[in-house]
């Protein structure tokens, strides 16, 4: 079991996992790839809320940081309040649900030459208060995502599918709404 508490500047992790900085966060969200060698974390309330991402790598019997954070862009944006790897690790995606007054966004993020850079543009929800990332689910390859947003109208919720096609992210087929008022589809999506 990885146990990830962030009350602290350092926090220790299991006696191994150690996290540096100022990462202050009533929970964090973690992803690990297939082979459980390459471990996301998120932590959304870091620098007053504009969240930021980390991903460590297991090596030698210790985990060091892979890259570099990958922080929110605005104040409040809470990134990171979801995360989730490709299979091998290489492709992140990141849940930003307050952007731009709770509409939300997700970025999607690839490992090369010793850096994490965005792939494609952000995947922002449709409508203020959609909360869109606050779930998301990356599959294996990394080239099809699933996004929730459980705020869409009047929290009936709603669970949009992408695919990485030619540089860019494009939606497949229809939203799969919830059905009723507060139905809250797509809080959670796997």
């Amino acid at each position: 079991m990885l146990d990830i508490s962030c009350n602290s500047p350092a926090t220790t992790c299991t006696d191994t996992l150690t996290i540096v900085g100022s990462v202050r966060c009533v929970s964090a969200t973690v992803s690990l790839s297939s082979d459980g060698t390459i471990l996301a974390v998120g932590a959304y309330k870091h620098d007053d809320g504009r969240g930021t991402v980390r991903v460590y790598k297991y090596s030698l019997n210790s985990w060091d940081q892979l890259g570099n954070d990958m922080d929110g862009l605005s104040s409040s944006d809470e990134q990171g309040i979801s995360v989730s790897l490709s299979n091998d690790g290489s492709v992140l995606a990141v849940g930003a649900q307050k952007y731009d007054n709770y509409t939300g966004t997700v970025r999607v993020y690839q490992y090369a030459a010793e850096s994490w850079g965005q792939i494609g543009e952000d995947i922002e929800g449709s409508n203020e208060g959609n909360r869109h990332g606050y779930s998301i689910s990356l599959s294996n390859n990394g080239l099809k995502l699933a996004i929730g947003a459980f705020g869409y109208s009047n929290n009936k919720g709603t669970i949009r599918i992408y695919q990485y096609v030619s540089e860019s992210w494009s939606k497949l087929g229809d939203d799969i709404d919830g059905l009723e008022i507060n139905d809250y589809q797509g809080i959670s999506v796997s």
